[in-house]
């Protein structure tokens, strides 16, 4: 069994925007779970979530290519209303892609950054 972290939201950005991380290839990773940690913001009022996706490059290799197609992860949604460091559950998942998602809804300033933990049997 395998783990890896995955930086899907980079550190210093601002937690008064909402922010759609990069696609991450997650083939053979059979469990996810992330970490968003905000600090510096005034009275934040967000949530953090993992999107994953099942769409197939044409050509069969996922260099370069960018998925559109994005559902939340179901139970892998947290809210987040103040400072501090925020756990999605950890959550059994079969897609080819996933990517974190924080999504602003009030407060000023301050930044977030998000990591996504993946454990399976392969790529990812």
């Amino acid at each position: 069994m395998r783990f890896k972290t995955i930086v899907g939201i980079p550190a210093a950005t601002p937690a008064n925007a909402t922010f759609n991380g990069p696609a991450i290839p997650i083939g053979n990773m059979t469990a996810l779970s992330s970490q968003f940690v905000v600090a510096g913001a005034t009275t934040p009022s967000s949530t953090g979530k993992i999107q994953v996706s099942d769409d197939a490059p044409g050509d069969g290799t996922e260099r370069g290519f960018v998925p559109t197609n994005w559902s939340d992860l179901p139970l892998a949604t947290i809210p987040i209303a103040a400072n501090g460091v925020f756990l999605t559950p950890v959550v059994n998942v079969c897609a080819r892609w996933a990517r974190l998602v924080y999504t602003y809804a009030s407060g000023t300033a301050g930044t977030v950054v998000a990591n996504l933990h993946a454990q399976g049997y392969g790529a990812g």
